[in-house]
């Protein structure tokens, strides 16, 4: 009869890699984001 112990997996190294993959999202919006907004340049209200 042969025995052999097998080491519980907790998901330890998915889950770094699902925080890495997160921060590293967040860190690429955050510096493309001032990069999608709209100018406002040339709108003035209109005087009544």
């Amino acid at each position: 009869m042969i025995t052999e112990s097998v080491i519980s997996d907790d998901g330890g190294r998915e889950g770094k890699w699902v925080v890495l993959f997160i921060a590293m999202f967040l860190l690429v919006v955050g510096i493309l984001l001032p990069y999608h907004q709209l100018s406002s340049e040339g709108h003035e209200r209109a005087v009544h």
